[in-house]
């Protein structure tokens, strides 16, 4: 972010500069302000073509315009996040958990709660009337596991991104609290509907041959200090994590666009 806004005012500078070599031209062509004119006609091809170059060799400028063409354009995005809490034995104890976590929803924390569906192993929660959380208990080899999902893609605008994030934080908290799991395994996929386009894909294209851009697909380390696992496609992001702190925060660097201080390709 410190070199994105250090190229913001080497620009402003630039222009400044170029402002009082036209006016210093001025004596020596002929005609008012031409000068300024000259100078800023033979200047503004030049640097267009290093804003462009800029923009298309530079991962910090790049996301830069990108996170400011986001924030304008007041885009928004899907989630589709599903959340797995692993924990021995469950199964044996799905209809307790079902109900306590049916109760807690019921206070009204994440929103007016009412059940949709409900099945020996699962219940379906409508909040607010736009967000269908299925909260449902498989048996596997470990024992069994606690699944938190949603039956269709949430709508996010770009601008309750962060309200969106800790709503989802507070609603696994709350579950966690309940179920007490062994570890518990996130994943979060962020999908783009035409006409948006994935803003990492414009960056990353350069770098896969052309016969591969129909399966473009790209696999990014996370953020430092992060253990999560990021892989772009043409119109979708996923994030996985075993660390549900590490994802969330993840998630946020994602969508600002400022995580990419290491990468490579898949």
């Amino acid at each position: 972010m410190k070199s994105s806004v250090a190229i913001f005012l080497g620009h402003i500078v630039g222009v400044v500069i170029l402002l009082f070599v036209g006016l210093f031209l001025n004596d020596a062509i002929t005609g008012k302000y031409a000068g300024v004119i000259t100078v800023f006609s033979i200047a503004i091809g030049i640097y267009t073509f290093a804003l462009n170059f800029l923009y298309r060799s530079n991962a910090t400028f790049h996301f830069f315009v990108n996170r400011w063409m986001l924030f304008f354009r007041k885009t928004h995005t899907n989630w589709k996040p599903l959340f797995t809490l692993s924990k021995a034995n469950i199964a044996q104890e799905s209809k307790e958990q079902l109900k306590l976590i049916w109760i807690e929803f019921q206070k009204g924390i994440h929103g007016k709660a009412v059940k949709a569906d409900e099945t020996s192993n699962s219940v379906e929660i409508v909040l607010d009337d736009n967000i269908r959380l299925i909260i449902r208990i498989l048996q596997d080899d470990s024992g069994g596991c606690l699944t938190m999902g949603f039956s269709q893609e949430i709508l996010v605008p770009s601008h309750l991104y962060g309200e969106y994030i800790e709503r989802l934080r507070l609603m696994l908290e709350s579950i966690v609290n309940i179920v007490k799991p062994d570890n518990v395994k996130c994943g979060i996929k962020i999908v783009f509907r035409s006409p948006q386009r994935n803003p990492y894909f414009g960056f990353f294209v350069r770098e896969a041959p052309a016969r591969a851009l129909l399966i473009f697909r790209l696999s990014l380390e996370g953020f430092p200090s992060s253990n999560c696992r990021v892989d772009v496609g043409i119109d979708e992001i996923n994030i996985e994590s075993k660390d549900s702190t590490s994802a969330f925060a993840c998630l946020k660097h994602v969508l600002e666009m400022d995580f990419l201080d290491k990468r490579r390709s898949r």
